[in-house]
């Protein structure tokens, strides 16, 4: 991953492959902060964190914990320097997020942008979400396959190599809904 990743790495870096229009929404994440619609005391996780980006977005909001899960050492470094500032509140975890195990209830909210696709088993991916959540908690996945209506003719050409060499998992929306409802998702 970091020998792939090194030359698009740093810690603004947004490691998105969807083109979003700028209009509505003037900073990057924006739209996913009023999704979440996070409070004060909540505890995020943020599946596939990258460079912290979105996680430095949310807590600089909201005194909120964020635990981040990167599988790039390097990466989490980035990231351990970033969250230097929110004493303890945001840390990062430098693991595959598929053995991933936090008990039952632990998370008012998690999300995952651009990462789910990465699963090699996406089913127990979702239950772990399911049984990591509490109650009435919120799941936010953003997936490339899901928001393909947002990328231009030429996003394709650039990022086609890119998912031909790591065989990333494109889910279409009906087929995430399909499966977070059979778990007991709204």
């Amino acid at each position: 991953y970091d020998d792939v990743f090194g030359p698009y790495r740093s810690e603004h870096d947004n490691y998105s492959t969807c083109v979003f229009p700028r209009a509505p929404f003037t900073r990057r994440y924006a739209s996913d902060y009023l999704l979440l619609n996070p409070k004060d005391g909540m505890r995020l996780l943020d599946l596939g964190c990258g460079s912290g980006a979105a996680a430095d977005y949310f807590a600089s909001r909201r005194n909120i914990d964020i635990t981040c899960v990167t599988n790039s050492a390097v990466q989490g470094d980035i990231c351990r320097s970033k969250f230097e500032k929110y004493g303890g509140r945001l840390r990062v975890m430098v693991a595959d997020f598929d053995g991933l195990s936090q008990p039952d209830g632990s998370f008012d909210a998690i999300y995952a942008f651009e990462s789910i696709g990465y699963s090699k088993d996406v089913d127990a991916w979702l239950a772990r979400c399911w049984r990591m959540l509490r109650p009435g908690g919120r799941l936010l996945i953003r997936s490339p396959g899901s928001l393909d209506f947002c990328r231009r003719e030429k996003d394709f050409q650039s990022v086609t190599a890119f998912f031909e060499n790591w065989r990333y998992n494109f889910l279409g929306a009906n087929m995430l809904v399909y499966k977070l409802r059979r778990l007991g998702f709204v």
